[in-house]
């Protein structure tokens, strides 16, 4: 059962009050919607900006639902939706 670090900006951050948080994946948890559930599970303040956030798993970038194979000491960011003009 890999235990992952999870990177928190913006919103995110401001609801959990930390900058990172760690969360326990459990087997089969293999995709980006299982991590958006454990987060969400294991941290609830989450929940909100969870929804309107990208993920990204090792500074790359995961499509929502993308097989993902998460390791022990993976690091995870939660990246907020980002306005432009």
């Amino acid at each position: 059962m890999p235990r992952v670090k999870v990177l928190l900006f913006a919103a995110a951050r401001e609801a959990a009050g930390a900058g990172e948080v760690e969360v326990q994946l459990e087997e089969g948890q293999l995709d980006t919607a299982a991590l958006r559930e454990a987060l969400a599970a294991q941290h609830p303040a989450l929940a909100a900006p969870l929804k309107s956030s990208a993920l990204a798993v090792n500074m790359d970038y995961a499509p929502p639902g993308q097989p993902q194979a998460f390791r022990e000491g993976d690091e995870l960011a939660v990246i907020p939706p980002i306005s432009g003009g």
